[in-house]
């Protein structure tokens, strides 16, 4: 179906996440998402389509990496757009014009936003994912980007955020509440767009493997259907299903309260697979894949905190082990100038 563009041009008028600073946006995705029942009241809104952006701290003078652990900030498209309206979509190609509808159950994510022909859907300016795309072309962010629909188009775009005031009183307001507030751009460092391309990447002294090409699996593009309206936000193609979990030690994730290091390391070697397809085709700094293994570990294993700790202290912050797993799975890994820095490019394939 055709693609919706981002560029702020085409909208009709009509809490918590990232604080003021200085911020990277290292995945952007179009997701199924469900905000937790309210504490108080137990009223809980039902699922919508949203823009997830996973947001990293960064230094303003340096634009490192100062904090491991991610933030997630959703922007919705505002409350006449239920997912009778949009819905996650995905596309092969960033400049493909047709994209497939991937449906809309409770943590369904694309790379771009599908529009339904059917029912229709506006955007309005003034709800969250359009208020902060505005706010970053305001700043110079290229249309022709924009109207392209692509969200991972803006992963590694690095900026200055600030909360806006929404305007909006929520039903049953009481005094005291706080006041809900919406993701804003006061500065752009870096535009994501502009980031140098890098097609190889090889540990050093060495040549990397070939990667073992992954299946596909995707469903075909839908055609584009004659006058039917449809949003799409790029977002990144389905993920491939996780690898297998790895064998888990009984309890709490320790065996006899301690862990072999054979065991950690094919544990690790699990996760590494596992991102691996998480970041496809992509270049990440060494910090986002600690924390994107510290995911797969919270998700997929038992492991309690100490051993979780241990694991990646013997295995994704040693040089020597990340070196030589990743030469084994065909990654591209570069350590940085510091020690427990890096950059690793994973295979497109």
């Amino acid at each position: 179906m055709p693609i919706v563009s981002l560029n702020p041009k085409s909208f009709v008028k009509g809490g918590i996440g990232a604080q003021e600073g200085a911020w990277e946006i290292a995945k952007c995705r179009c997701v199924v998402h469900q905000f937790p029942a309210n504490s108080q009241t137990g009223e809980q809104s039902a699922p919508t389509c949203m823009i997830q952006l996973e947001l990293y701290k960064i230094d303003p003078n340096t634009l490192e990496h100062i904090d491991d652990e991610p933030v997630y900030e959703y922007l919705g498209w505002g409350r006449k757009n239920t997912l009778d309206n949009i819905r996650p979509g995905n596309k092969a190609k960033p400049e493909d014009t047709d994209a497939i509808d991937l449906g809309g159950a409770l943590g369904t994510e694309g790379n771009t936003v599908y529009g339904d022909p059917v029912n229709g859907f506006k955007i309005y300016n003034v709800c969250a994912a359009a208020r902060f795309l505005a706010a970053l072309k305001d700043k110079g962010f290229k249309d022709e980007i924009l109207d392209r629909g692509y969200l991972p188009d803006l992963e590694g775009t690095k900026f200055e955020a600030e909360r806006v005031k929404t305007g909006f009183t929520p039903v049953n307001a009481q005094a005291g509440d706080r006041e809900r507030t919406m993701l804003g751009v006061k500065k752009v460092y870096v535009f994501g767009y502009e980031r140098k391309s890098r097609t190889t990447m090889l540990p050093p002294k060495t040549a990397a493997k070939k990667a073992t090409p992954a299946a596909e699996g995707r469903p075909a593009a839908v055609p584009a259907v004659a006058a039917a309206a449809t949003v799409t936000v790029a977002a990144a193609p389905p993920s491939p299903a996780p690898a297998a979990p790895p064998p888990q030690p009984a309890g709490n994730g320790s065996a006899d309260g301690e862990l072999s290091g054979e065991l950690y390391s094919s544990i690790a070697i699990a996760g590494l697979e596992y991102i691996a397809k998480e970041f496809k085709g992509l270049e990440k700094k060494r910090v986002q894949v600690n924390a994107g293994v510290m995911t797969y570990l919270m998700r997929k294993t038992k492991l309690d905190a100490v051993s979780k700790k241990e694991l990646l202290e013997t295995t994704f912050k040693d040089d020597d082990w990340i070196s030589a797993a990743c030469l084994d799975k065909g990654i591209g890994f570069e350590p940085g100038v510091k020690a427990g820095e890096g950059t690793f490019l994973f295979p497109s394939e």
